[in-house]
């Protein structure tokens, strides 16, 4: 698996209710709201993180639109990779907008090398219904997490063989 392109923003994201032919499996995957390295732990024992890439840019105005922030904002982009011992099972690409890193949300900044959701979820962020869309033989998907009121975005690809385990 590559590394992701921020052009990936434009795909044609999906909420649940469009997706009839999903397996029990796959929707699990694709659209429950619970902490995804979790998840994966329980399935796949000892997961690791990969960094991949991370640094400051100006988001797309696609990103701004989904997110709900000024157009042009700067965030930190961060691509990892979450694998197991046979490889990678999921590659993300995180947006962190410098305005969603202030007061206690700067923690964000620091949390290397854990990942990102495992910290969202312990510190009790919203997660709306995540979108999804398939791309060839990989599913994506398209979360904004608010913490305290603040837009974070975490795309997600999945490799296949995530999708052929019931979480």
């Amino acid at each position: 698996m590559q590394m992701m392109s921020s052009e990936i923003i434009k795909g044609p994201w999906r909420p649940a209710q469009h997706f009839n032919e999903l397996s029990a499996t796959e929707r699990n995957w694709l659209f429950d709201t619970s902490s995804l390295t979790k998840k994966l732990r329980q399935q796949f024992g000892r997961i690791e993180l990969q960094l991949i890439h991370e640094g400051q840019r100006v988001a797309s105005s696609s990103e701004c639109l989904l997110m709900g922030i000024h157009l042009r904002s700067q965030v930190i982009e961060r691509h990892v990779f979450l694998k197991d011992q046979h490889g990678v099972l999921v590659n993300a690409m995180s947006l962190l907008p410098l305005t969603s890193l202030t007061k206690a949300n700067k923690r964000l900044r620091l949390q290397r090398p854990a990942p990102l959701g495992s910290l969202l979820f312990s510190l009790g962020c919203n997660r709306p219904q995540p979108m999804a869309y398939k791309s060839g033989d990989l599913w994506q998907r398209l979360s904004i997490f608010f913490l305290q009121s603040k837009p974070i975005m975490v795309i997600e690809r999945f490799h296949p063989r995530v999708m052929l385990h019931a979480p």
